[in-house]
């Protein structure tokens, strides 16, 4: 009879039960931290591309630098963090810069998830041409 009041005494008490909802929750609401701080990385890192490749087709459509120096540049301002695959060209009347880097160089909490995809920053200027001396723009 002892032993019965007891077990019913211990199977309606509600001690610990805090803890145990702190344990259940907390792995969610650390994997949502960590989502929402790799999605914080990705987004500054991918403005940062953006700015790189903007400046350097800037450079190389006023004349400033030449597609090998722009790939330098970037190079030597994006850093050693990553593997950055630049890539400045010039078609025609364009000047197209490509920046590729592993999303797996950036992350922090997801990257088994990210595997090999790759983030990419691309940026297409049109050269401006410098005039002689005398020479009228035309204007539309």
């Amino acid at each position: 009879m002892k032993v019965g009041r007891k077990l019913r005494r211990l199977l309606s008490s509600e001690d610990g039960t805090a803890t145990i909802e702190f344990v259940m929750w907390l792995p969610v609401f650390m994997s949502v931290l960590g989502i929402v701080t790799d999605a914080s990385l990705l987004l500054t890192k991918h403005s940062q591309l953006l700015d790189a490749a903007r400046d350097a087709s800037r450079f190389v459509a006023t004349g400033r630098m030449t597609e090998g120096e722009a790939e330098s540049y970037l190079t030597d301002r994006l850093g050693t963090f990553a593997s950055y695959q630049p890539e400045v060209s010039v078609d025609g009347l364009h000047v197209t810069t490509n920046i590729a880097a592993p999303y797996a160089d950036f992350v922090i909490f997801g990257d088994m998830l990210v595997g090999d995809t790759m983030m990419t920053a691309a940026i297409s200027m049109a050269l401006e041409t410098t005039l002689a001396a005398g020479e009228e723009t035309e204007t539309f």
